[in-house]
């Protein structure tokens, strides 16, 4: 998990450049050989291959009037279409130009895991390796076909995070209207966000705490229609909810009250490494005779993902030993990461590719030091330095 070798400055730049560029040439490639398909709004066996595309961005770029489009996104009734509708209408409806939209917004991505590695002192080798890692994930070209929430989604809570710990709180708030117009759902997020603020030091515990007991009272959420839970049926299969292990713990979930919190965590994990579960179900690449990019995709960025999500769960259970708390910019991402795992995962799953954005910021999360995790060592840098 700790690299080593660190790359020069120039080398560095280099090699960015390189995984841009080559992430650029594999993008216009995929665009031509697939373009007379996309124009058709075709995405499913497709010479030999399925999935090409997120089928959404044909839905946000269709629902388009050009002659009213504000009055067309906001009457179409889809969610979460005013971002992706608005970059098809600046991109001219043209999947190149959004595809280097998407370009702009994987460097910004970059920028901002570089300046939160700054913030958290995390070593430069490990932050250049984050970075590589994040770039050579298929679902980052994968979702830089078409406009889609999933890149400008993960490049605003980097910023929004690393603007809240600089507190510049201004940018904070441009970043959050901003992030409204791609996933209006994360206001509550980030309510959750900024009441677990007001408790400083115990903000990673109050945060902890409180969605336990959001868990616990799941199905009141349920009554109240406060989350998507009709949408979940990703693990129900043709005999019904008590038919798939997934049923089951939907079941518990939505109307078990205490145990629904169990129910949640499952929930958690089962949105979390879902390629890898559907993998086993099929133990193929191929739907239908056709081979997958989505199913790919997913499974081998996720495969990058595991040894950066076992190094967050281990930093997480360590933040309980009360000899040395984690200090308050640790609490702050940990919070976020931990809210987001709970409502896109536990609360309101739909799809594993809702926890594609929060990945760089997890990354990011797994690699802090010792030396700024804790408030104790945290508190003894600082000694150290006056000393000296």
């Amino acid at each position: 998990m700790m690299a080593s070798a660190t790359f020069n400055s120039s080398l560095w730049r280099l090699i960015k450049i390189a995984l841009l560029a080559i992430h650029g040439v594999i993008g216009f490639l995929y665009i031509q050989h697939f373009h007379t398909s996309l124009s058709s709004n075709e995405y499913e066996h497709v010479n030999g291959v399925t999935r090409i595309v997120i089928p959404d961005a044909f839905l946000y770029k269709d629902i388009i009037d050009v002659d009213n489009v504000f009055v067309s996104i906001g009457l179409s009734g889809v969610k979460n279409t005013i971002g992706p509708s608005l970059l098809w209408v600046l991109a001219d409806f043209n999947w190149y130009i959004v595809f280097c939209m998407n370009l702009v917004f994987l460097l910004l991505i970059v920028y901002y895991m570089e300046r939160l590695a700054e913030q958290y002192g995390i070593r430069k080798s490990n932050a250049q390796y984050a970075v590589i890692a994040t770039l050579l994930m298929p679902v980052i070209s994968y979702y830089s076909i078409g406009a889609l929430k999933e890149l400008p989604t993960t490049f605003m809570l980097l910023g929004f995070i690393y603007y809240t710990n600089a507190s510049r709180f201004r940018l904070a708030t441009i970043f959050v209207i901003t992030l409204f117009l791609f996933r209006y759902q994360l206001l509550v997020v980030l309510l959750l966000f900024f009441l677990g603020l007001q408790f400083g030091k115990n903000q990673l515990k109050f945060t902890m705490t409180l969605l336990m007991a959001l868990s616990a009272i799941f199905p009141i959420l349920i009554f109240f229609d406060l989350t998507s839970s009709s949408t979940t049926q990703l693990y129900r299969d043709e005999y019904g909810v008590a038919g798939s292990l997934g049923g089951i713990v939907e079941v518990i979930r939505n109307e078990i009250f205490i145990v629904s919190a169990a129910a949640v965590i499952v929930r958690v994990f089962q949105s979390l490494f879902e390629p890898f579960i559907s993998l086993l179900g099929t133990a193929s690449f191929y739907e239908d005779g056709s081979f997958s990019v989505f199913t790919f995709s997913h499974v081998i960025s996720l495969v990058i993902m595991v040894p950066y999500i076992v190094n967050f769960a281990k930093r997480f259970v360590a933040s309980f030993d009360k000899r040395s708390p984690p200090s308050l910019m640790t609490q702050k991402i940990y919070s976020l990461l931990l809210i987001l795992l709970f409502t896109v995962g536990g609360f309101s799953f739909i799809h594993h590719r809702y926890l594609v954005p929060i990945f760089p910021l997890l990354i990011i999360a797994s690699l802090i030091p010792r030396a700024k995790f804790t408030e104790a060592s945290s508190s003894l840098v600082r000694i150290r330095s006056v000393s000296v």
